[in-house]
């Protein structure tokens, strides 16, 4: 206050001086000036700026973001303050003023340094970079414009420092927690957990169950959002979003090429553990939490692929052992010496390693859906790829033989009947089962159930036709007959009507188990329109897979049937009688008939009978 009040009396001298300045003498005088207002203004402030922030550094044992943010705002305020007191005395800033500032804000820096190095909360040092970079650089010193000038690198080494120690930390944290977790029985309790989560989020009066905390890291907590999940999995996921944007994006990309490897080894590793239990649920979740790791990843955006150069000196280590093996080498004073041969051949190389997580988490992926699939399909057709195994093996060795393949005691008909009896009974009891566990691993991705349900049945089928070629080509129609291996249509068919979920097939069942009802016939006036009408109608219509064909037939003559044969739940379905049609709403179903009078008079049809639909029920 004691400056601003003598300052007015002082510029017009202060003013003189500078226009001046080019004189020698006159420099001289305005560097003198220069000096004694900055020493006087440093032994005002000096004290008082180091005691301020000394206060402030000792409150910021616990919240040291908040005390952090009041210090930065108090040195703002500071630097501006002494920017525009100088305005009041001189025209021109010079170097003497951005000195002083800059030892005004060393104070903060020296202050906090050993603060934030010391801390062990990535949360903690997560919030000072966002305060840091967000308040301080981006709102509070970008709208005081060159009074701050000073105080902005101070601010940048501090958030580098931070962004360092965060970096630090994240490492420790994967190598300690995601890596290094040791997981312990309830953690590897699958599938109960997942039982126990949706029983939980289904039910309005029991809580969300814990997740396993047992072994929580003090290098960061968090709330648990997905208690269901592996804990290196959430932990890794959680620490590269705060990481995101709080860090360099060169230095994330490493941090989330290592964090990506560190999780997939520890879920490989965990589901070798559960495996030893139960090996199916082992490949389920493996399958579960990779998937899910692979979706999470997606809002980061990057390539997290790492590039590493080492040097290699095993060529320097081949010399020095040539120099071991032949010492009277080393006193000959030609090219043959041995240590010229170090020297001149010895040079490291250096070798260049790169890294790609994302390529390496694709391939873990398709090795566990793969290996899921292979369980599946040897489970439900290991006879019968045994037996197809055995006969390529015995048609390979008797190719210009005459001994036929099914005069063998283990290619035999009633054998084959065995199996393919066998197959049947694998598909109605253990197919279901499979799919209905791998939909409680995958609940909440309809996509990765949909891509494995129909890899296990591409699997299925697969098989079964390779049976199927081999019977056509060695057996005759008698013992294919006995032998009753469905057709490729109505396999199919079975295959979907097991792989429903356990809703789907409880809506199917009610619905098949509805009896035929005949709805009244109020609305079949229509019909009785006429005979010309009538068969205009019809007259392009065949039964001939559902194509329209021509016909020059009078369509008093024309006669439509079901006639065609169809496999439904390994069944046929008879031709249908001349007073009704059946219209299932099944793709295999045919054309409902309609049989006309040798006198062209049409008659009245009954309405058909359908069952409901799983949408109208």
């Amino acid at each position: 206050l004691r400056f601003r009040t003598i300052a007015p009396k002082l510029r017009p001298l202060c003013e003189q001086i500078e226009k001046r300045a080019k004189i020698k003498e006159a420099a001289l005088l305005l560097g003198d000036c220069d000096a004694c207002y900055f020493q006087q203004r440093r032994l005002l402030l000096g004290a008082q700026v180091s005691a301020t922030i000394g206060r402030l550094c000792l409150q910021a044992s616990g919240d040291f973001c908040s005390t952090a943010r009041a210090a930065c705002f108090y040195l703002t305020q500071i630097c501006q303050n002494e920017y525009q007191l100088y305005q009041h005395f001189f025209t021109a800033t010079n170097a003497g003023l951005h000195a002083l500032l800059d030892s005004f804000s060393s104070t903060l820096y020296d202050g906090f340094r050993p603060i934030y190095i010391r801390a062990h909360d990535i949360n903690k040092l997560v919030d000072l970079v966002y305060m840091l970079r967000v308040e301080v650089l981006g709102d509070h010193l970008d709208s005081r414009g060159k009074s701050v000038d000073g105080l902005r690198p101070v601010v940048y080494r501090m958030l580098t420092d931070v962004q360092e120690r965060i970096a630090f930390l994240a490492q420790a944290y994967i190598r300690d927690d995601v890596a290094g977790y040791n997981p312990s029985a309830h953690a590897l309790d699958y599938p109960d957990r997942l039982r126990e989560d949706s029983f939980a989020a289904a039910s309005p009066v029991r809580p969300r169950v814990a997740p396993d905390l047992e072994d929580a890291s003090p290098l960061m907590t968090f709330k648990s959002l997905h208690p269901s999940w592996y804990a290196p999995l959430e932990r890794a996921l959680m620490l590269l979003s705060k990481l995101h944007t709080n860090v360099d994006p060169r230095v994330f990309e490493e941090i989330a090429s290592e964090t990506i490897a560190a999780c997939a080894d520890s879920l490989i590793s965990a589901s070798k553990r559960i495996a030893r239990k139960s090996p199916l649920d082992g490949q389920l979740f493996l399958i579960k939490h990779l998937v899910t790791l692979k979706e999470q990843l997606v809002p980061f955006d990057g390539n997290f692929s790492t590039t590493e150069h080492t040097l290699d000196f095993s060529i320097f280590a081949d010399a020095i052992r040539h120099v071991v093996a032949n010492p009277a080498s080393v006193f000959k004073f030609n090219r043959q010496n041995s240590l010229i041969g170090v020297v001149l051949q010895a040079v490291p190389q250096v070798e260049t390693h790169s890294t790609d997580s994302k390529k390496r988490l694709d391939a873990e992926i398709k090795t566990a859906v793969e290996a899921f699939v292979l369980t599946v399909s040897k489970t439900i057709t290991e006879p019968l790829v045994s037996f197809i195994t055995r006969a390529n093996a015995f048609l390979s060795v008797n190719k210009k033989e005459t001994v036929s393949l099914r005069s063998q005691t283990f290619a035999a008909a009633e054998k084959l009947r065995d199996i393919v009896a066998e197959l049947q009974r694998s598909l109605v009891d253990k197919l279901a089962p499979f799919m209905d566990k791998m939909r409680l691993y995958l609940a909440s991705n309809a996509t990765a159930q949909g891509l494995i349900v129909n890899l296990v049945k591409d699997d299925l089928l697969r098989n079964t036709a390779e049976l199927r070629a081999l019977l056509r080509r060695e057996y005759a129609e008698q013992d294919r007959t006995m032998i009753g291996l469905p057709e490729h249509e109505a396999l199919y068919s079975t295959l979907d009507r097991h792989m429903l979920g356990v809703e789907q097939r409880t809506a199917q069942a009610s619905i098949e188990s509805l009896p035929a009802i005949m709805v009244p016939d109020e609305e079949d006036e229509l019909v009785e329109s006429s005979t010309s009408d009538a068969g205009a109608g019809l007259s392009g219509l065949v039964e001939s897979g559902g194509h329209p064909v021509d016909s020059d037939e009078p369509p008093s003559t024309q006669s439509m049937h079901n006639g065609s044969t169809d496999f439904v739940n390994g069944g046929t379905t008879a031709v249908s009688p001349p007073d009704a049609t059946d219209a299932s709403d099944s793709p295999a179903a045919a054309l409902p008939s309609l049989r006309t009078s040798d006198a062209a008079t049409p008659t009245k049809p009954t309405r058909p009978i359908r069952p409901m639909t799983v949408q109208e029920l």
